[in-house]
């Protein structure tokens, strides 16, 4: 027991004061608030650019596959130069394009695409993520052709345009959700301040106190929530008053008894 004591000694308890306590239930909820509210706008604005992008990825590949034919079985790609130039330029991102033919082997295209775990039907296409060169991609796959020759028409585009405009929505969001949380820590924290002065004014009241001062503390400038605290601290002075009282009082008698003796 007293190795107990001596450690509570020499290891003080940390109270937190009401005020800590107080913002940390305010700052907490609103920081939390915050990282969801960044994360929901990251997901929908990465759904957003999927949405306007794709089906601009999805345009070259109806291009591509309008302009493949099947001479004696053979894969033949007759799309003009300029235009096969213009599927390759692109002003942000990089563009690859691959067909394939129906037993997976490549006929023509500038990159090595991986093709998808799930091949669309005939005339159908699906969208999904994947690496070209080590970069990561967004992939259109396009069956195409017929049902004697099908083949796959991939078309895969950097992040660059899809990434600016994921950042440019997180920051067009982000920023005023920032600056709305920052202000409401902020008059929170006034508010906080505001509700625990009249605690401050109590206790400066009774610090400024004498120390034989035991007279009651008036109750009628203190808040509702406070008066319970003063009302058992006038009774706690109260108790103390009588006890001097009948100390005195004993002092008294015990030095009249000794004078008649």
């Amino acid at each position: 027991m007293w190795l107990k004591n001596q450690r509570a000694e020499m290891h003080p308890q940390r109270h937190s004061s009401l005020r800590q306590l107080l913002t940390r239930w305010v700052v907490l909820p609103l920081v939390m608030l915050l990282v969801a509210s960044l994360a929901a706008t990251w997901l929908i604005a990465l759904d957003t650019a999927n949405d306007a992008y794709d089906s601009q990825l999805l345009d070259p590949a109806l291009a591509i596959a309008n302009n493949v034919m099947v001479q004696d079985g053979t894969l033949r790609f007759e799309l003009p130069p300029i235009a096969l130039e213009v599927l390759r330029v692109d002003a942000a991102d990089r563009l690859f394009f691959e067909v394939l033919a129906s037993d997976g082997s490549h006929a023509v295209g500038n990159g090595r695409i991986r093709p998808p775990a799930e091949v669309p039907l005939l005339h159908q296409h699906l969208f999904y993520d994947s690496l070209v060169d080590g970069r990561p991609v967004r992939v259109a796959a396009l069956r195409a052709g017929s049902a004697e020759v099908p083949i796959l028409v991939l078309v895969a585009e950097t992040y660059v345009k899809r990434d600016r405009l994921v950042k440019e929505m997180l920051i067009a969001t982000g920023i005023p959700a920032t600056l709305l949380a920052l202000a409401a820590f902020l008059f929170s924290w006034f508010g906080i301040r505001r509700v625990l002065q009249p605690l401050d004014n109590l206790r400066d009241e009774i610090a400024a106190r004498s120390p034989r001062d035991l007279g009651p503390v008036s109750e009628s400038s203190k808040p509702g929530e406070i008066r319970p605290l003063v009302r058992t601290l006038n009774q706690l002075f109260s108790r103390m008053q009588a006890a001097i009282d009948n100390q005195q009082r004993f002092i008294e008698n015990a030095e009249i008894g000794r004078a008649h003796v």
